[in-house]
């Protein structure tokens, strides 16, 4: 989890310096940010004590009904919002693009936190 939200904070923030250093020579950056994606990469094998035990398969099938920010997207959306990107103004781009509001969160960090340590002990408890 550190590892996953410090990748992309660190691609939000570099994306937005060199938007300001590229200015100058007329360029803009952008970046595509796009939540999950029906590919085959979740057809992969999930391990536990290093044996394969199953796959991720059902993630994307889990939240292909839902409508929300957490729904599984595809492909061709996250073609799409690297297309608009290159002709867009814009220096962050959501896909899909209610995925924004969840950047924006209302929470302290510390309650994210303990919202987030809560939910570890809870799947602690069922192994």
């Amino acid at each position: 989890m550190a590892v996953y939200s410090a990748t992309k904070f660190a691609v939000k923030g570099f994306t937005q310096a060199m938007s300001v250093e590229l200015a100058r020579f007329g360029s803009r950056a952008s970046d595509v940010l796009p939540g999950i994606i029906d590919t085959p990469l979740w057809r992969s094998n999930r391990y536990v004590d290093g044996k394969a035990v199953s796959t991720f398969e059902k993630t994307p099938k889990r939240n292909a009904d839902r409508t929300d920010a957490s729904r599984t997207i595809a492909p061709c959306e996250v073609a799409e919002a690297v297309w608009n990107a290159y002709h867009g103004d814009k220096v962050h781009w959501y896909v899909p693009p209610e995925l924004e509001n969840n950047t924006r969160r209302k929470e302290t960090p510390e309650e994210i936190r303990d919202a987030n340590i809560g939910q570890n002990k809870k799947s602690a408890k069922g192994k």
